[in-house]
């Protein structure tokens, strides 16, 4: 299937229109409330997120200047699926009538969006003369100002929550252990992508000479990693056992694509190195077995069969 004309479209598209439309959209959602924004957003990394997880390349094109390699189109693979974990978190919780549920995935996110407009800003400041620079400087000239709306509107929100929630630990069970270990596991591999994006890139490779565009969306996958373990992190202090089920169960999925695309790599790429498949296709699975253990699977399935049943059936069964 040719996709080059996606690639064409979205390239064509001027900079002095997409600005303007992102502060009309800004404008149009920001004054419904909190329950509106958080839902658009939802809606906007579903189709994003799926949009980076299957069609890398197109997305590559409009992201990439010069050559693309393997180890971008996992980045952005990667950075996708964090986006749908964290819309199906949000999908999952949101008839949740816990304030910590809600504050969680707001907090969560204006972090995401914060430490992105840095990243974007870093970016166009130290990459305009780099000699290795592989980045569409004009997209992020773009994108910047719109990031720091969307952090504006997620600050004014979670700050505007008269309820914070923060309850004590309201059960000792063995999924609390779970989820703080999915959220070390987040925390940490998000603080390491972060600062040191080379060392991630060169660690699981066999690439020698990365440029601009690999280090930008190694922070960019750090920064939505961070965005997940503030989420877990806060998961163990809600009151309903099924919120906690759900966000483990976000989190188990994305580990679960992170292990297929991983997997796709290491076989048909010669760009990932045999600690990429004794490390982290193998530190992911872990995680995955870790987030579904959690979130007890089983009885879940159960629950959704009995629910989808619910759904089709008449009055007069």
């Amino acid at each position: 299937m040719d996709l080059n004309f996606i690639t064409d479209y979205l390239t064509s598209i001027d900079a002095d229109v997409i600005l303007p439309l992102g502060i009309i959209l800004f404008l149009l959602v920001v004054p419904w409330g909190p329950e509106i924004w958080q839902n658009f957003f939802t809606f906007m990394f579903a189709v994003k997120g799926l949009a980076l997880l299957i069609f890398p390349e197109v997305v590559a094109g409009y992201l990439i200047q010069k050559k693309v390699d393997a180890l971008h189109l996992q980045e952005i693979r990667c950075l996708g699926i964090i986006l749908l974990a964290d819309a199906l978190s949000h999908i999952l919780t949101r008839k949740s009538s816990d304030p910590t549920v809600k504050t969680s995935l707001l907090w969560s996110r204006t972090l995401y969006f914060a430490t992105m407009s840095m990243l974007m800003y870093f970016t166009m400041k130290t990459t305009a003369d780099s000699k290795k620079n592989n980045i569409n400087l004009k997209l992020y000239q773009v994108s910047w100002p719109a990031t720091v709306l969307f952090v504006c509107g997620y600050l004014y929100y979670s700050l505007a929550e008269s309820d914070w929630g923060g309850y004590s630990e309201q059960s000792k069970t063995w999924r609390n252990v779970n989820i703080r270990v999915d959220f070390l596991i987040w925390f940490l591999h998000g603080i390491l992508s972060f600062v040191f994006p080379r060392i991630q890139c060169q660690f699981q490779t066999t690439l020698t000479d990365l440029d601009t565009a690999h280090g930008f969306l190694a922070r960019g996958m750090g920064a939505s990693f961070l965005m997940l373990a503030i989420t877990a992190g806060r998961s163990v202090n809600f009151l309903r056992e099924e919120d906690k089920k759900s966000i483990l169960l976000s989190h188990g999925v994305a580990n679960l694509l992170f292990l297929m695309t991983m997997a796709f790599c290491q076989i048909f790429t010669k760009v990932f190195s045999e600690w990429h498949l004794f490390y982290g296709m193998s530190f992911v699975a872990l995680t995955a077995i870790n987030a579904f253990l959690g979130c007890d699977v089983p009885n879940m399935l159960k629950s959704a069969k009995f629910q989808f049943r619910n759904i089709f059936s008449t009055k007069g069964d």
